[in-house]
């Protein structure tokens, strides 16, 4: 069906917004269906007055349709024109917030229905920049999105509002820094972008996840980084804080457990407003909760699921924008049940480190040592080196257990040199998971793939997606290759 014979639902608020900022080049249709078809209200061609808003809201009316090729066109107008539009002085704060989240809402939208490209990025880049800009000279703009924060939950909107939100107390904790809050800014843009690869019957469930969708769902930062690929315009940093948006300071989170001082200080930012923007908005296994709630709720988890400096200035940035004036009345009235969001809950998304059966695992002694070389990696994402020796825990035929300095994460292909009785093999591997168990230390499991020849040993190989592999393909080693193993 083309644009021309669909509708789009938008709220008369948006359509007096674009009027305002004259980038308003369509017909506005009334919510009445006619022949199938909503009825013409105003006409942008015709002679008819703009739209009587005052008539509309008398009548209960707050939202209308427009005609999707239109509303694309007036989005493109809104994005070439935002700079000004956000300068104007004649245009209210509240309708300049409008905009600006309208116009981020779509180049999200754009990511996340094209996939990353040179184009969404580089929308993305200039949204970010916007937004640092309003922080930094015109809070009130981003005061009032943060308003808007529950009234709209799609993927898009949720990314957009993270990483206007974590831009808002990134201000409040890195002050001016620039690069720090672009690396914010695109970190928020794009968290969540793996969840696309996720299906939504997981993602919409009611009911407490299984083990195996649990384990799905905790692979989507990795997911994000490897649906990103090797964009320059994407930093380092911005991976890495994609990557810790889920680890929790009590070391409970995923995809790894990191914990402390181990997170960086921007996925510490970037978790609160995650979290915070999941809780105000309603979600399928739960009611949303006003934002007072929220903060009450999040508070609870300091030095839990948050960093308590970072959340304190997070409740500060909110009492600077008046914004929190439920919170002493949500505070005295919120039912036990409303504390704990389920998006937090370390029940249903408690990493669960195998979702198959493994082969019998054997101990090997002290000191037993396997070459490791990276063939497929998450692109500026991770320091673990390229060539290293490790520890291994234990062994099985269908893969092994090894301990590292450094995280890695599922999905990862890693060539082993193993010794053996009769000479070194090499094997292929993919990392299944990974967890901190001290203090810069990680047990990761490693699932074997196949033999590799010689040849075969330097070649690069793809990040496997979210699921890895079906199923452990046991026996890739043979029993005796086992001998490395010493059970006395």
């Amino acid at each position: 069906m083309s644009d021309a014979a669909t509708f789009t639902r938008i709220s008369t608020a948006a359509i007096r917004v674009m009027i305002k900022a004259e980038v308003a080049s369509l017909d506005v249709y009334l919510p009445y269906a006619r022949n199938g078809e909503p009825v013409l209200y105003r006409g942008f061609d015709s002679q008819l007055s703009a739209p009587d808003f005052q008539r509309l809201q008398d009548h209960g009316v707050d939202h209308v349709f427009v005609r999707s090729g239109d509303l694309r066109h007036c989005q493109q107008a809104i994005e070439s024109k935002l700079g000004k539009i956000l300068g104007d002085p004649l245009i209210a704060p509240e309708d300049k917030a409008l905009l600006l989240n309208a116009a981020g809402t779509v180049a999200a939208h754009s990511v996340v229905a094209s996939g990353v490209s040179p184009e969404s990025i580089s929308r993305s880049a200039v949204i970010v920049d916007h937004v640092i800009s309003c922080v930094l000279t015109n809070p009130s703009v981003t005061a009032h999105i943060l308003h808007m924060a529950g009234h709209e939950q799609s993927t898009a909107s949720h990314m957009q509002i993270v990483s206007t939100l974590g831009v808002m107390l990134g201000a409040a904790v890195f002050g001016d820094d620039q690069e720090a809050l672009k690396a914010l800014g695109f970190a928020g843009m794009l968290h969540d972008l793996g969840k696309l690869s996720i299906p939504c019957a997981v993602l919409n469930k009611t009911e407490p996840l299984t083990r195996e969708e649990s384990a799905l769902l905790q692979q989507h930062p990795i997911e994000s980084i490897r649906l990103i690929g090797n964009d320059p315009t994407v930093c380092a940093e911005a991976r890495r804080i994609i990557l810790q948006h889920h680890e929790r300071v009590d070391g409970r989170g995923y995809p790894v457990g990191l914990c402390g001082g181990d997170l960086l200080a921007g996925s510490r930012v970037l978790a609160v407003v995650d979290a915070f923007h999941a809780m105000v908005g309603p979600r399928p296994y739960r009611t949303d909760l006003s934002i007072g709630a929220a903060n009450h709720a999040m508070a609870l988890q300091a030095k839990r699921q948050f960093d308590p400096d970072i959340l304190s200035q997070w409740l500060q940035v909110c009492e600077r924008y008046r914004i929190d004036e439920e919170r002493r009345t949500a505070e005295a009235t919120a039912e036990p049940g409303q504390t704990i969001s389920r998006y937090e809950g370390a029940t249903r998304w408690r990493c669960q480190q195998v979702s198959v059966k493994r082969p019998p695992r054997r101990k090997c002694p002290p000191g037993t040592v396997v070459r490791c070389i990276y063939a497929g990696r998450l692109i500026n994402a991770t320091v673990t080196p390229n060539d290293f020796g490790s520890p291994v825990q234990d062994v099985s035929r269908g893969g092994m257990c090894i301990n590292t300095a450094h995280p890695m994460y599922r999905g990862e292909i890693v060539h082993l040199r193993i010794p053996g009785p009769s000479g070194a093999s090499w094997i292929g591997s993919m990392v299944a998971w990974c967890r901190q168990h001290e203090a810069r230390r990680y047990c990761v499991g490693l699932q074997f793939i196949r033999r590799l020849a010689e040849s075969e040993v330097s070649r690069c190989s793809a990040v496997r997606p979210m699921g890895g592999m079906d199923q452990e393909e046991a026996g890739v080693l043979e029993e005796n290759d086992l001998a490395l193993v010493d059970s006395r």
